[in-house]
């Protein structure tokens, strides 16, 4: 009897292939840490070679011949050239991103006339000044020219997670995003601030922190994400903490170090490390002193409190007139003040991001967040203490965070452990999309349904259903990076669709030309064969390979070249060994072997 893919999809065989097979559940060591959950470990064959790990790690996974570059180059050679990116000529894929068009579609309305055109991507490289008339609520404008700027940020980050070949720097940048997450859909003025917000994250991610985190927190995406633009004393409405709280819980210390029950700075308590003391956590006190250091932080955005001659341009200011200028008892351990009163302009919140991004706590929290991106859910212990280690002891350094990566990329660990992490949607879409060598198709007029030509808009639409819509998570916690919270049945549901919808007229249109690049005249084996190595790179669950066999063969002889069967599905139609084609690879797509990172 012939296989069809719904039958293949109905076999037992057909399911533990696709659903990633649990086969232990280990418990998590925080909870904190571990968002969604314990980590399921995936039942897999083989550990593939060093060149393919890190091909799937410190890229969006391997492009045909990816892989054998890197093992001739060597592992070494490799990371040293990811980790120096502006060595790396990327001339193509800025060129697909200056030929990009993006649609933009809305009916007439509250005096502006209505739009339907494709335009070039016209707002990534200008300043935050000469687009900050876009979130003016006095213009007369429709909604989507408000958000059009981080629109065109999130195809850009599609078009260089694809095709750039400074892979380790587009992964390092989604880092950051999530770390420093700000919803760039939340607010038209976050919107508008992306590219800046973006040109940060791209500018430091192999950077010093201390300068990273700076630029950060004077960043109109950022003041208005976590609202320190209205961070203000002296008004009658006291200031705001909602980022000083953050800056300590999410993008340093660690929620770990919150002491919660604390009142008395005398217990806090210390910890040393290498013979320097610190304090031992932080308490709501130090919260509410730190949003006093930084209030007077803010926006000009013509905001009435401000003065007159302060240009309404989106550029940080500080309003000395809304600073609270007393003295200030930020990690005191005896109640003492530990900033003194009246300093110049910034130096409160400057001391301030010098204390946090000089703590081991800082420390521990980010160089285990890159070992779990870089490594595994629960990341070993003695590569974030060598990662902590160079951290320390380059606080000053320019290229302190590249140090880290390369001491996390060059251990032992990096190399040799596999199958304790699973791609987030993204990475796994982005990941068939390079094996696969798809281009993606502009946007494009269709004067008969004016609906349809928008494919980055069906693309960033389709996303939603897997809960990875890049830059949309509403929490400032950013995407969890657990494979516990991405494999619900749901989840893997909507991901294993994508690779068929997104090739589809009304799910993206995206180019993927599987039939060219398989030569049909060889066995079904090699044929399977030559996808499994171009998708996963090596060996796979022995049943599983059978299973796509069987299932390209159909009845035929698996050491023959396929054929058209005479009953259904193929009814000796020779097209249909292109749909059997295109279903095998798809299937392949869903396989746990493929998912793995």
């Amino acid at each position: 009897m012939s296989v069809s893919r719904r039958r293949f999809l109905g076999t037992s065989a057909a399911v533990t292939a696709a659903g990633a097979a649990v086969v232990t559940v280990t418990q998590p060591k925080s909870s904190a840490a571990q968002v969604g959950g314990p980590s399921p470990q995936i039942q897999i064959a083989a550990t593939p070679s060093p060149a393919v790990i890190a091909l799937n790690r410190m890229s969006y996974g391997p492009r045909p011949g990816d892989i054998q570059r890197v093992k001739d180059m060597g592992l070494q050679a490799y990371i040293d050239e990811q980790l120096n990116p502006d060595s790396i000529n990327d001339g193509a894929c800025q060129s697909r991103v200056q030929e990009t068009k993006l649609k933009i579609r809305y009916d007439s309305g509250n005096g502006y006339p209505a739009k339907d055109e494709i335009r070039k991507l016209n707002h990534l490289d200008k300043d935050i000044t000469d687009i900050w008339y876009l979130r003016d609520w006095q213009r007369s404008m429709n909604y989507q020219e408000r958000i059009r700027p981080f629109d065109e940020v999130r195809v850009t980050t599609w078009i260089r997670a694809v095709h750039s070949k400074r892979q380790l720097k587009e992964v390092m940048v989604e880092f950051w995003h999530n770390h420093f997450n700000v919803d760039g859909s939340s607010d038209a003025s976050i919107a508008v601030a992306f590219p800046a917000y973006n040109r940060i994250m791209r500018q430091h991610c192999f950077g010093n922190f201390r300068t990273f985190l700076e630029d950060v927190a004077q960043s109109a995406a950022m003041m208005y994400y976590l609202d320190n633009r209205s961070n203000r004393a002296g008004d009658g409405e006291g200031g705001n903490e909602n980022y000083a709280r953050e800056l300590l819980e999410l993008h340093t210390f660690g929620a770990e170090n919150y002491l919660r029950f604390v009142d008395n700075p005398a217990n806090v308590g210390t910890i040393t490390y290498n013979g320097k003391t610190y304090v031992k956590g932080y308490t709501e006190n130090d919260i509410f002193e730190i949003a006093n250091c930084l209030s007077g932080w803010t926006v000009a955005d013509g905001y009435w409190q401000l003065p007159d001659e302060v240009a309404n341009n989106g550029t940080f200011y500080y309003f000395d007139e809304w600073h609270a200028t007393g003295a200030k008892t930020v990690f005191s351990l005896d109640g003492e003040p530990t900033i003194p009163a009246d300093q110049p302009p910034l130096k409160d919140g400057q001391d301030v991001l010098d204390m946090v991004a000089a703590h081991p706590h800082t420390a521990r929290t980010i160089c285990t967040k890159l070992c779990r991106r870089f490594i595994a859910d629960q990341p070993p212990e003695s590569v974030i203490d060598a990662a902590v280690a160079v951290w320390m002891n380059n606080l000053n350094s320019d290229e302190q965070i590249k140090k880290v990566v390369r001491t996390i990329l060059l251990s032992e660990e990096f190399k040799t452990t596999w199958g304790e992490k699973i791609k987030r949607p993204f990475e796994a879409i982005v990941s068939y999309l390079r094996a696969t060598e798809a281009e993606f198709e502009n946007d494009h007029p269709e004067r008969e349904d004016p609906d349809h030509g928008n494919n980055w808009g069906s693309i960033t639409w389709r996303m939603r259903d897997t809960g990875h819509k890049i830059f949309e998570w509403a929490p400032p916690t950013g995407f969890p990076d657990t494979a516990g919270y991405w494999m619900s049945t749901n989840g893997l549901l909507q991901r294993w669709n994508i690779p068929y919808v997104f090739s589809q007229s009304w799910g993206g249109d995206i180019q993927i030309d599987l039939l060219g690049t398989t030569d049909m005249q060889s066995s079904c084996v090699d044929i399977v064969d030559f996808w499994i190595n171009r998708l996963c790179g090596y060996e796979i669950d022995a049943g599983r390979r059978e299973e796509l066999i069987a299932f390209m063969a159909q009845e035929g002889d698996p050491a023959q070249a396929p054929q058209p069967t005479d009953g259904a599905p193929d009814w000796k139609n020779p097209e249909a060994l292109q749909d059997r084609l295109i279903s095998m690879v798809q299937l392949l797509a869903m396989y746990p072997e493929f998912h793995m990172r």
